[in-house]
């Protein structure tokens, strides 16, 4: 479903949710469920993941260009209406208030600062902007972060000195801290870490927790603009991203994520082909080299 803060699957819409509907953005009044008895139709879009069908009743209508046509009517040549939000124009600037999301037992502020209640010397930025770098530094976590005991952590390769460097100098001009490199002497593994349970709360929160449900939290989706959603895709891309000999193809294991990303990119008027792999349970999204300027 289509709501002001991205594509939401329908079970985890709620009441007062905005959705999209025929005429704007409506506000959802109430959720029902009953159980049915009949023949159910399975829609899937040329180009896109059989993984997660549209499942409709026969008398369910869907816009097409021949108009409101029910789905037991719908031809295989129907054109299908699908909702495209083009970035028009950058909105206001957005500070995200760092402070709101460390617990409130553990949380200290004033008006430019915030810390943990006796993590003496480690106090953080209350205020940061949502700007280009906090997008690419966002999607590069998406990506390849996660939170630890103390912090967050970067899981990438030795191989990759460039994303290496990428990450680092985000992670200094976005938070105003050094990281910690650290190889695996047995592997290729490489952890790049940042110290500090302010952060670990943070991005928690705007990422979500463990690699199947990382999405983009609701209080950043709902300020993209062109600039900063084109940031995350090339974050996103630069962390879990591949060129190949048809073009481009990023990776991710979360269902809200793909479909987050995927409008993102129709946003910027580039199309993303989605598939599912059964054996590595992840999705996959294309889109060819004319988008080079994208990533």
């Amino acid at each position: 479903v289509s709501s002001k803060y991205g594509p939401v699957p329908i079970e985890k819409i709620s009441q007062g949710d905005s959705v999209l509907s025929s005429n704007g953005y409506a506000t959802v009044s109430g959720i029902s469920s009953r159980y049915i008895d009949e023949e159910l139709y399975r829609l899937t879009l040329d180009k896109h993941s059989t993984k997660d069908p549209l499942i409709l009743t026969s008398e369910h209508p869907v816009l097409t260009d021949r108009g409101f046509i029910k789905a037991q009517e719908l031809q295989p040549t129907d054109k299908i209406a699908v909702r495209i939000n083009r970035y028009k124009s950058q909105p206001r600037r957005k500070a995200l208030d760092l402070s709101a999301y460390i617990p409130l037992s553990l949380m200290c502020r004033n008006e430019r600062e915030t810390w943990i209640y006796g993590a003496k010397g480690k106090k953080w930025p209350r205020f940061i902007n949502l700007n280009k770098d906090f997008a690419e530094l966002l999607g590069i976590y998406l990506a390849e972060g996660s939170a630890s005991k103390n912090g967050i952590v970067f899981s990438i390769g030795q191989e990759e000195p460039v994303l290496t460097s990428k990450i680092t100098d985000l992670v200094y001009r976005v938070w105003g801290r050094e990281t910690a490199i650290e190889d695996d002497s047995n592997s290729k593994k490489r952890w790049i870490r940042v110290y500090g349970n302010a952060l670990k709360y943070f991005y928690t929160e705007v990422a979500g927790r463990g690699a199947r449900e990382k999405r983009i939290g609701k209080e950043i989706y709902s300020f993209l603009g062109k600039h900063t959603a084109s940031k995350i895709l090339k974050g996103f891309w630069l962390g879990d991203g591949s060129e190949e000999p048809g073009g481009y193809e990023i990776t991710t294991t979360s269902r809200i994520l793909v479909y987050q990303l995927r409008d993102l990119a129709l946003g910027l008027g580039m199309l993303l082909n989605t598939e599912y792999s059964l054996v590595r349970r992840a999705y996959r999204l294309r889109t060819s080299k004319k988008n080079r300027r994208q990533f």
